[in-house]
């Protein structure tokens, strides 16, 4: 194409540059620079650093790419945005001393205020849910730990306590093709098919049901760049259960407690604990206290993405 023949030959993508300057474009955020000088500001956007924490679940190609981006986005950069605090000590070790050229904006969840919610009776019966559950609103990919929850609900089992997790999300993970069937296999040996439910992925305002309903949401993954599960959770008042990762802990929703990344045991004896106090109507309180309370917390949110921006956009005039 013209474009890719005039940036072969300028070594710069003159024509986007021609286009947001039509429309007045006059900064790129989570986004590329244009070419290595000052064309548009630009704040790249690094999620996670998850390639460094959790090697074997990426190829040397895929590090190798990475790597290089990252790279490339803290050397030609205006800024590089991160997600937590968490990432941006990663970012410290991964590129040295950048602190400087780094904001960290911890996003918050954008849930509609007029969104449908769906009655409890409804999910119930199109999920079969014979009794209160735990939800696990996580995607099947092999770092976010579906097995712990699973051995953990074995071991209440043995306990005495019948507890129900219902587990949306895409069932399948690119890096780990066998993973979704490794859980299948799991359930049926420890004879929990009716425990753990998977219905996979599922309308967004019945996914934001299914949490507003359950007990507590639980999110045990090995890593996180910024948990949206966590913010969904404190957005509509929810207890959450979560794994002690670093992310995890800065984020410290209202009532969440943690558990060690690998002791099943320990988040057993939490859910049974939650099955134990749990109150249908004071939980209606906290959804409310928390729904009222969104669009002063989003306020908020906007309100430090502005003065990150305006301040980046100073610096450059």
């Amino acid at each position: 194409s013209i474009r890719k023949v005039i940036q072969k030959s300028f070594k710069r993508d003159l024509l986007l540059y021609i286009l947001l300057r039509k429309h007045h474009i006059n900064f790129l955020s989570h986004s590329d620079y244009l070419w290595k000088g000052k064309a548009i500001p630009a704040m790249p956007w690094i999620p996670d650093f998850q390639h460094l924490h959790l090697p074997h679940l990426f190829s040397q190609q895929e590090r190798v790419k990475r790597n290089q981006g990252y790279l490339s986005h803290v050397k030609y950069g205006d800024c590089v945005l991160l997600s937590s605090y968490a990432a941006q000590k990663d970012l410290q070790a991964f590129a040295g001393s950048v602190e400087h050229k780094s904001k960290v904006l911890q996003f918050a969840a954008c849930l509609a205020i007029d969104i449908r919610w769906p009655l409890k009776d409804e999910l119930k019966e199109k999920y079969n849910l014979d009794r209160p559950w735990f939800h696990m609103p996580n995607q099947f990919w092999e770092h976010k730990n579906h097995l712990l929850v699973i051995e953990a609900l074995r071991i209440a089992k043995q306990r005495g306590e019948t507890l129900l997790v219902v587990a949306t999300g895409n069932k399948y993970d690119e890096r780990n093709s066998k993973y979704y069937s490794s859980i299948m296999k799991k359930i049926e040996t420890y004879g929990l098919k009716n425990d753990f439910l998977c219905p996979g992925i599922v309308p967004y305002e019945e996914m934001l049901g299914l949490m507003r309903y359950s007990m507590a949401v639980i999110n045990p993954s090995r890593f996180e760049g910024w948990s949206t599960i966590a913010e969904e959770a404190r957005a509509i008042g929810k207890a959450t259960l979560l794994s002690d990762i670093k992310v995890h802990q800065e984020q410290s929703p209202p009532r969440s407690r943690f558990f060690n990344v690998d002791d099943a045991d320990e988040l057993a004896a939490l859910m049974i604990q939650v099955k134990q106090v749990y109150n249908s109507t004071e939980e209606e309180q906290f959804f409310n206290d928390a729904v009222a309370g969104l669009q002063s917390r989003q306020a908020e949110f906007f309100n430090r993405y502005k003065n990150i921006v305006l301040e980046i956009m100073d610096a450059d005039s």
